[in-house]
């Protein structure tokens, strides 16, 4: 019985210690496994995964195609922005723009010395064909739905006057119809001051050349002058034209004197083209001449 407990003990002895042996043995290859699989699935993946989301949120700063989207309309926003912002300043500076200057063309009279007033153009000129056949010449203004004969256009009222006189000889109800021109005005900003200056100068060249023009339709018979005095006064006239044209040509007028600048060109470039053709023709026909000085006059009252 004591034998059977010795082996017993000893048996039992033997076990625990095989017991803690494999415990021993065991116990680092567990350990070597569960760190092993647990690095392998479970560490690095979630190592991994943190490392892609950096990575993609730096791929998104630097060149992602989604935030390419978004800095595209960050800059579309900012350009819009800005463009407003400059929209709404220049409309600021068109408010805070003061026009202090004005430009004044002084009131005008046209004297026109007129023979006939006809509702129907065809009446017009059978009349202006009756001014030929004496010498004279016509020249029709539409006003009011009439068309009225004229056959010379003064700015001096003496000048029309005695030009009348001499046309009752032939039509005894001839009188002086005048075409009056108000004050008319620009106003305009400190960048016009140049223009203006300049522009003031023109129109009181051009009132030179139509005084000038006219005396000379006064004083001198066109059927009979010689073609040597027609080509002097022709370069005179021209050289006034050309002063106008270079004063008004240097400077660039802003948007307040874009007419009133376009009208005055025109008047020039058509008086002084249509003088050097008439020039070149050998003055062929005199007549056009005074043609030239009525389309001229008369268009003035349209320059602004």
């Amino acid at each position: 019985m004591r034998r059977n407990r010795t082996k017993s003990r000893k048996k039992n002895k033997s076990n625990n210690i095989l017991v803690i042996l494999a415990f021993i043995i065991l116990l680092p290859a567990v350990s070597i496994s569960i760190g092993y699989f647990g690095v392998k699935y479970f560490i690095v993946p979630k190592f991994l995964s943190t490392n892609t989301y950096v990575e993609n949120k730096k791929e998104n700063k630097v060149g992602g195609q989604g935030n390419e989207d978004s800095e595209s309309r960050i800059e579309e926003n900012t350009q819009q922005s800005n463009g407003g912002q400059e929209k709404a300043q220049t409309n600021v500076n068109k408010q805070a723009e003061k026009k202090p200057y004005t430009f004044e063309l002084p009131p005008l009279s046209i004297l026109n010395i007129q023979v006939g007033s006809f509702s129907d153009m065809d009446y017009a000129q059978a009349q202006i064909k009756q001014l030929n056949d004496k010498g004279l010449e016509g020249y029709v203004v539409k006003s009011n739905d009439k068309y009225k004969v004229m056959v010379m256009s003064f700015l001096d009222r003496q000048n029309a006057e005695k030009y009348s006189e001499k046309i009752r000889e032939y039509y005894s109800d001839a009188f002086i119809s005048p075409i009056n021109i108000p004050v008319r005005s620009i106003s305009y900003g400190e960048s016009d001051k140049a223009y203006a200056e300049a522009a003031s100068k023109g129109i009181n060249n051009l009132m030179k050349f139509y005084k000038s023009y006219s005396d000379f339709l006064l004083e001198n018979d066109l059927a009979k002058i010689d073609s040597r005095k027609l080509n002097e006064f022709i370069d005179s006239e021209v050289k006034k034209l050309d002063a106008i044209k270079d004063a008004i040509s240097k400077i660039s007028p802003s948007d307040d004197f874009s007419k009133f600048n376009k009208n005055l060109t025109i008047i020039v470039e058509n008086s002084r083209t249509e003088l050097e053709t008439l020039k070149k023709s050998g003055i062929s026909k005199k007549e056009t001449l005074w043609e030239i000085y009525m389309e001229s006059l008369n268009s003035y009252a349209d320059i602004i």
